[in-house]
């Protein structure tokens, strides 16, 4: 369900396409599509406020269940354990989630390490979206009808051929791995961008680019998941969003130098791909957090 956020791109074809065969103005299709979003979002949040008392209610008695089961399922695998403080050790490392707090859990370091991590990468990738155009004209593109760049467009609603990968990647190796796997993606991408200017090299980069969305997505919401309780996963998905959102603020200056100053997006480029270091060691800690 994650992995859908980013398939969600193909909206920008929707739109494409509407203009294209519809024949109206710009403004016309953005009017449509902020109605739409009204409806969709504004009744999505109204039965959200209709249900959610309903919903809080049932989720403390399953995590009262749950709870119980965990410290259960610990005493049977231990029940043979002559050593009494490892038994109670090991039941209170199963419950400790649950028995914190909202504001606990949303100020813990994992949670604001997962936070930075993802405002990071939204980011970079609504850098990388949003300047495509001007990024590959740079290379030659703008001589070649955009070929390239309805490659790249085509190319991000396919992100969803990459979820198997993620499955099996989450399942065998764990989220610290997952999170690795996007900080693997996004680095390729990131050297194709600044180490070559042949298009037929770049589309490389477009597949490496669709995964890493693929992953940044699925792994980072799940892996938020993981450890927050369901009463706060929504509320951590908000400021998620939120943060990142405030983030891409910076591409803003990035943009405008790259096309106003520099006549090339090779710093950028570079500035947000030598970023990516520190997130190894933050995916690295992350993941011994939670182990």
């Amino acid at each position: 369900m994650n992995a859908l956020f980013d398939a969600g791109s193909i909206t920008y074809l929707g739109l494409y396409y509407a203009k294209q065969r519809l024949n109206i103005s710009f403004t016309a299709i953005v009017g449509a599509y902020l109605a739409i979003a009204i409806v969709t979002f504004g009744g999505a949040a109204y039965f959200w406020s209709v249900l959610h008392t309903d919903i809080d209610a049932e989720i403390d008695g399953d995590e009262d269940l749950q709870v119980e089961r965990d410290v259960s399922a610990a005493a049977q695998k231990h029940d043979k354990a002559t050593d009494e403080e490892d038994l109670i050790e090991e039941t209170n490392a199963n419950v400790i989630i649950v028995g914190e707090g909202r504001r606990q859990q949303l100020c813990s370091k994992t949670f604001i390490t997962l936070v930075i991590y993802f405002s990071f990468y939204m980011s970079r990738n609504i850098f990388a979206l949003t300047t495509a155009r001007n990024f590959l004209g740079y290379l030659g593109d703008d001589d070649m009808n955009n070929r390239y760049l309805t490659i790249f467009t085509l190319l991000m609603p396919a992100s969803l051929v990459a979820l198997p990968l993620v499955d099996i990647v989450l399942d065998k190796f764990g989220f610290h791995a997952g999170l690795q796997s996007v900080n693997i993606l996004a680095l390729l991408h990131g050297l194709i961008q600044v180490c070559s200017k042949d298009l037929n090299v770049q589309i490389f980069g477009f597949v490496a680019f669709t995964f890493f969305r693929c992953f940044l997505f699925s792994v980072s919401f799940s892996f938020m998941a993981s450890f927050l309780s369901p009463k706060n996963s929504g509320i951590g998905a908000g400021y998620m969003n939120l943060a990142g959102g405030v983030c891409i603020l910076v591409n803003i200056p990035l943009a405008n130098a790259a096309m106003l100053y520099l006549n090339s997006f090779f710093l950028p480029n570079l500035i947000y791909t030598a970023a990516i270091l520190p997130l190894f060691f933050a995916a690295y800690y992350m993941g011994k957090w939670t182990k």
